[in-house]
Order: structure tokens, then C-alpha cells, then sequence
């Protein structure tokens, strides 16, 4: 156990989240019974050490920061008890590869996902990443989201214009680099994630997790489009369920995720992007 040292104005940061701890293992982890008190002492050392090493003048809510601790502390020691592996993507992985006879113009996770404070320790990127993804289901148009989801998904721009949309390399182009200038703007605004269709985590080193909210377009036949577009991707490990409010896919963590909700995006929202194409 590592035991903390705190002044009387960081234990007044630890007094007052306290409930964060409580809220976070609610809506981000799944826990089973038996380890419940032990993470919830996980989550309390992730307060204590966020409120020992915040640093206020770096212009961010302690909540976002601790946030962050805390889930990092839980995840760490579900790291130790999973022995399952699988690949993730590389932040520094280009995502973007044209052919030889076109313009090579490569992107990577880490330029789309663009980190511009770079005050986090590095055991809590993935956090970061988790946000920005938020961000991009959330906070941009259903066609841009499409667009950045499918390109995480390493299709290069040429196959993505052929393949889905009957639009050129140079469009495709354009539109991932609007998608990048807004994920920088919202960066340096501070713009946060907003409740939205999707709710996307990272479940420790090797699944991620999404919640997708629609109400009544969630029927029993979408389903079952869903369903069918996960089961035809290429990853083996992988699980879907239904309640009345949402749907909810975990999946080991490759790249072929992020096109595959690009795909689920697309039936999520035919009408528009049969007016967009048309256009």
C-alpha cells in the first residue's frame, strides 16, 4: 500500500470528490461484487494522488484531473489480473496511406487525437484519447464523424472516397483536414464532452467499450443490423447487448472498431447520408 501525504488544502479536495470516486466506478468500470471495497480504496489512493500532484495553474477543473487518477488506479490492477492480449493501436501509427501513384499524405492517431497540453503523465494518455474520441462522436456533424471513425479504422483516403461514399482522394482529403482543425479548435477552447448517441471507454489495455443512446430508433430490427455489422468484423472477441435505453458493444481493441461504428454511424443515420451522397 502507498500511503500519501496531504496538506490541509489537498484532504480539502479529497473531502469534497469524494463522491467522484463513487460516481465513476458506477458509470465507467464493471465490477464484480467481491472486489467492490477494494476498488473503491483503488479510487480513493487515484483521488489522493491527483490532489497531492494537481497543479492549478495549468487552467483545469481538479475533477477532470482526478477523473483521470482515479480510473487509472482501478485499471491498473485489473492490468495485473487480465491475461488476455490483443493488439492496440499506436498513437503514432499512420492511419492514412495513399497508393504510389497518388499524393502520399499520411496522418496519425496521435495528429487526429492531437494532444496540445501534454501535462498528463504517460499512464494516463489513454484518457486523453477516451475524451477525444468522446469529443468525436459527440461534438462533430454525423458526415465528419463518419469520416475521422473510418479513418482511425486505417483505411486510407482513396479507399475510403471509393468504397463508402463514390467521392475522390482530394475531397476526403479536405474533410479529414476539417475534422483535425475542429479537434484542435475544441482543444484549445477547452470545449469538453457533451452526453450524446455514443459513450465510448477504454476498459483497461485491451477491450473497448461503447453505449450507444437512441431512443425510439434503437428497434429490435436496428438491432439486428448492428449486431450483424459486429459480427462481421474481423476481431473475434466481441459482445453485444440491448437494453430499452441503449446498446452496448465490447470489443478487444483494434483499429477494425473504429470502422465498424463508422458502419453502425452510417445505419444509425441512412436518410442523411443518402441526401449527403446524392448531393
Amino acid at each position: 500500500m502507498i500511503f500519501v501525504t496531504l496538506n490541509v488544502e489537498q484532504q480539502k479536495l479529497v473531502d469534497d470528490n469524494e463522491r467522484l470516486v463513487y460516481y465513476l466506478i458506477a458509470r465507467k468500470c464493471e465490477v464484480e461484487p467481491r472486489d467492490y471495497d477494494d476498488v473503491c480504496q483503488l479510487g480513493m489512493m487515484g483521488l489522493c494522488k491527483a490532489a497531492a500532484t494537481f497543479n492549478p495553474t495549468l487552467n483545469k477543473k481538479f475533477s477532470t484531473y482526478a477523473s483521470r487518477c482515479i480510473l487509472n488506479e482501478i485499471k491498473m490492477f485489473y492490468r495485473k489480473e487480465n491475461k488476455i492480449r490483443a493488439k492496440c493501436i499506436s498513437i503514432d501509427e499512420a492511419i492514412d496511406n495513399n497508393s504510389d501513384d497518388r499524393p502520399k499524405e499520411k496522418s496519425t492517431f496521435a495528429e487526429l487525437l492531437a494532444d496540445t497540453h501534454n501535462y498528463y503523465e504517460d499512464i494516463v494518455v489513454r484518457e486523453d484519447c477516451e475524451r477525444r474520441i468522446n469529443l468525436l462522436l459527440n461534438r462533430l456533424t454525423v458526415k465528419e464523424r463518419t469520416i475521422a471513425l473510418l479513418s482511425l479504422g486505417e483505411l486510407n483516403q482513396y479507399d475510403i472516397g471509393r468504397d463508402y461514399f463514390n467521392l475522390s482522394q482530394s475531397y476526403i482529403s479536405r474533410l479529414i483536414k476539417n475534422v483535425k482543425q475542429k479537434l484542435l479548435r475544441f482543444e484549445e477552447l477547452g470545449i469538453e464532452n457533451v452526453l450524446g448517441q455514443y459513450e465510448f471507454s477504454i476498459l483497461g489495455d485491451y477491450y473497448y467499450r461503447v453505449r450507444i443512446y437512441g431512443g425510439e430508433i434503437l428497434t429490435q430490427e436496428m438491432y439486428s443490423e448492428i449486431r450483424d455489422i459486429v459480427k462481421n468484423t474481423k476481431v473475434g472477441k466481441r459482445r453485444v447487448r440491448k437494453t430499452p435505453e441503449m446498446i452496448e458493444i465490447i470489443m478487444i481493441r483494434d483499429s477494425s472498431f473504429f470502422e465498424m461504428l463508422a458502419k453502425i454511424n452510417m445505419a444509425l443515420h441512412k436518410e442523411e447520408f443518402s441526401s449527403w451522397i446524392r448531393s
